[in-house]
């Protein structure tokens, strides 16, 4: 299994997403197949985290990029919320 096991406990924010029903089939799939391999249970936005995790930290060019960015600050959580009702907001009026 290319995934490792998880055991990183960070603060969680939540992210809403809209995937085709043959994605979530196989996260379903590889969800049976980390239970089989570490005898636990995982819920799928762990798995969905590190999944992106790992295929970001394996780009090379991606890691080289953000390697020469400042560190962000962490955006205060009302200011968040907002911005991800405007998002919400324009994606509702364009579609």
């Amino acid at each position: 299994m290319k995934l490792k096991k998880v055991t990183k406990n960070d603060p969680i924010e939540r992210l809403a997403v809209s995937v085709h029903q043959s994605a979530l089939d196989l996260l379903a799939r590889y969800q049976a197949h980390y239970k089989a391999t570490y005898g636990e249970e995982i819920e799928k936005s762990h798995l969905v985290e590190e999944m992106l995790r790992d295929y970001m930290e394996s780009d090379k060019d991606f890691m080289k990029w953000h390697a020469t960015q400042p560190a962000q600050k962490p955006v205060k959580r009302a200011a968040a919320d907002r911005s991800n009702q405007d998002d919400d907001l324009q994606g509702q009026s364009h579609g």
